[in-house]
């Protein structure tokens, strides 16, 4: 480019020189054609070096060269292209975003055992007795009741947790022929207001029951409710047989039912898998709450009068 003098020197003043008058400047090739400013002759007679090393090793980058010899000292004396190479540059992996945490259930190991025993007045006592304990609780649960024309009738319901969350320890009496429910520890008395009832642990044995009476074909839709004491407070739970399901577990695969509870409390999911052809043992129980975390129960083994039950096994009628 060039500009003029706009105050030619007097006296002993400087005068401008031509180099000061005058500048010149490279310009880039782009895809090997010349710049816009880049003339004719410096295109045909500009000697080049051969193209140095590609600035990248993958991908795409940046190749330049020199001029050896130039026309013109306005021609340009250096050129710069795009290269590219044929591996592909390693490429980082970069993690999405984070799913909602699933369900939270704590592993443990349970132990569910029936018996009974014979009172002086010859009349049987039965125990249904429930525990679970892992590295972080202890929980034990325990009904004694007796059989009344196919209802069971609790005695005596317990419940003991410990290491989890607040401790809570919880024992009733049933004194049915005073129709009061009675806190041992405490001695507060509620009015046993229901000639069928359960405990909290007694309704899945009258339920077993119920579908054993019933089945072993259980229609699917089946509702059973039953009236479940807790305390002072008469709680109605109610179940529906939602479908068959074949149940994966550690002695093989059991056919089952699925049984939900329909009415559970908002947010709340109780499931129960009860084996038609194992006297409807329950074989696994799964709870969920509405903040995710609760706890699933699944059958390893089981002995029916010391004798190991099997996938295979068909109960006796």
């Amino acid at each position: 480019r060039m500009r003029g003098i706009q105050q030619h020197a007097t006296g002993s003043g400087l005068s401008c020189l031509p180099g000061a008058l005058q500048q010149t400047r490279s310009c880039v090739l782009a895809d090997s054609a010349w710049d816009a400013a880049c003339t004719e002759t410096c295109a045909a007679d500009t000697i080049w070096a051969d193209w140095g090393e590609c600035s990248a090793t993958c991908d795409e980058g940046i190749e330049s060269r020199s001029a050896k010899s130039v026309p013109d000292p306005s021609c340009p004396s250096a050129q710069q292209r795009t290269c590219s190479s044929s591996v592909p540059c390693p490429v980082d992996c970069i993690a999405g975003a984070w799913s909602e945490f699933g369900d939270c259930f704590n592993s443990a190991t349970g132990i569910r055992a029936f018996s009974y025993v014979n009172t002086e007045n010859d009349q049987r006592v039965y125990t249904l007795s429930s525990s679970a304990l892992s590295i972080f609780a202890k929980l034990e649960e325990q009904s004694d009741f007796t059989l009344e024309a196919g209802n069971a009738r609790p005695l005596f319901y317990r419940y003991d947790r410990t290491g989890l969350g607040k401790n809570k320890n919880t024992r009733l009496n049933f004194d049915w022929p005073n129709q009061l429910l009675i806190d041992p520890d405490t001695k507060e008395t509620w009015p046993l207001t229901k000639a069928l009832v359960s405990d909290r642990l007694l309704y899945q044995f009258q339920l077993q029951l119920d579908l054993l009476n019933a089945g072993p074909a259980i229609p699917i839709g089946t509702l059973r409710r039953y009236n479940v004491q807790d305390e002072g407070t008469v709680k109605s739970y109610e179940f529906k047989v939602l479908k068959e399901t074949l149940l994966s577990t550690p002695l093989g695969d059991i056919p089952t039912y699925e049984i939900i509870r329909s009415n559970d409390a908002p947010g709340r999911q109780t499931r129960l898998f009860l084996a038609p052809d194992l006297e409807f043992m329950l074989i696994r129980f799964e709870q969920t709450d509405a903040d995710g975390e609760g706890f699933s129960l699944m059958l390893e083994e089981a002995f029916l009068e010391e004798v190991a039950v099997t996938a295979e096994q068909t109960a006796a009628p």
